[in-house]
């Protein structure tokens, strides 16, 4: 019987895989098990399709070292797939990692050794923030390796208290960074090893985003500079900005350097052009925070300012009938903003038939201007 890769050309071949497989990911998204089940069919029907089929399979991974419900940890089997099948970590693009503070595994840094063609990753300590630091040194060199691959150009780090400047600044090529509970060691510097073997180029981010103690981190890394008065990190490049920042009211108690940070870490944009911004507050903290960073985001485009209020004041919340609204949208209707023509407002609060006939209303008793010059786009959440 004639091989198919003797009928059809290769071209027609890989087309025919590539629409099972975006088959097999519509129909099976949440079903692991199940997951390209056709593909992984068609890469034991002959030898020619293998090499097609694994460039989907394991395209993207994800393994933690919690156990699931069955008490198997994801991280052995990992170990396992890479150890005895090597050539299966070239095709592995993406890769997030969720460890465990109190387990240890010795063999997954050969396992990580073997991936080369990296291009996004993430790492994440499940459940609270861990010490970096404090994690076994051989897995930790390892995943530093892959993370310093030049083929990386996105970083994910949840929960890691005690990173170092010097593990971030090798990442040249990165151009999307996710950093959220995330902190480096304090008063953290570059080395004088470092200094004395710069990288070729800055760190020239095109996405950020920043979650709770992230923004004093990122700040320290925008005031170091090289001998030579070059940059680390280099945010002019920067398009897309997504900030999580605490209630301003509150700063005596939660994250306090978080909103001032912020407005120093975007008067380092130049070509900023959307934004994303999130409070847990009010609508009258909300103006506050917007008012701060509205001198920085001169060639904004697109604005999109979630306001997170979980609580309902009996009959009605107040925050949305009062005039804090209006007050709001006269700070995004003043000058200054000249290249905005985006704004969406997203109110995510506890479900409640008052506080949705209320935000029928708003459009036209508190966001005229708004509406008539931005289109704005105001949903809510319940």
């Amino acid at each position: 019987m004639s091989s198919i890769i003797n009928i059809l050309p290769f071209e027609v071949i890989s087309m025919i895989i590539d629409i099972i497989a975006k088959q097999d990911t519509r129909t099976n998204t949440k079903n692991t098990k199940r997951k390209f089940k056709s593909l992984k069919a068609c890469s034991l029907t002959c030898q020619a399709l293998l090499p097609l089929c694994r460039a989907y399979i394991f395209h993207s991974i994800e393994f933690h070292d919690s156990s699931n419900p069955t008490g198997r940890s994801g991280t052995p089997r990992f170990i396992k797939l890479i150890n005895t099948t090597p050539e299966i970590a070239q095709y592995i693009r993406e890769l997030r990692y969720g460890m465990r503070c109190d387990e240890e595994f010795p063999l997954l840094a050969s396992a990580l050794d073997h991936i080369t063609k990296l291009q996004s990753l993430a790492i994440y300590f499940k459940g609270i923030t861990g010490d970096w630091r404090s994690m076994d040194a051989t897995t930790r060199s390892s995943l530093l390796r892959v993370m310093h691959l030049p083929t990386v150009v996105c970083l994910d780090l949840k929960n890691i208290a005690r990173f170092a400047m010097d593990e971030l600044i090798p990442c040249i090529n990165l151009k999307r960074l996710y950093l959220e509970y995330f902190r480096l060691v304090e008063g953290d510097k570059i080395s004088s090893e470092v200094e004395m073997n710069p990288p070729t180029k800055p760190i020239h981010l095109q996405k950020l985003h920043l979650a709770y103690c992230t923004m004093l981190s990122i700040l320290a890394m925008l005031e170091q500079k090289w001998a030579d008065g070059r940059p680390v990190l280099d945010l002019q490049e920067l398009k897309e900005v997504y900030l999580d920042l605490p209630n301003v009211a509150q700063l005596e108690i939660s994250y306090a350097g978080d909103v001032t940070s912020a407005v120093k870490i975007l008067s380092y944009t130049r070509h900023l052009k959307t934004m994303e911004f999130t409070v847990s507050t009010n609508s009258v903290d909300a103006v506050s925070a917007v008012s701060l960073i509205s001198p920085c985001l001169t060639t904004l485009k697109t604005l999109s300012l979630v306001i997170n209020h979980n609580s309902v004041d009996s009959p009605s919340n107040p925050y949305l009938a009062g005039d804090e609204w209006k007050e709001l949208e006269y700070v995004l209707t003043s000058p200054g903003w000249s290249s905005l023509h985006q704004v969406d407002l997203y109110i995510v609060a506890l479900r409640s038939a008052d506080i949705a006939n209320q935000m029928k209303t708003l459009p036209n008793t508190q966001f005229p201007g708004l509406s008539s010059t931005f289109l704005a786009l105001l949903s809510s959440e319940f």
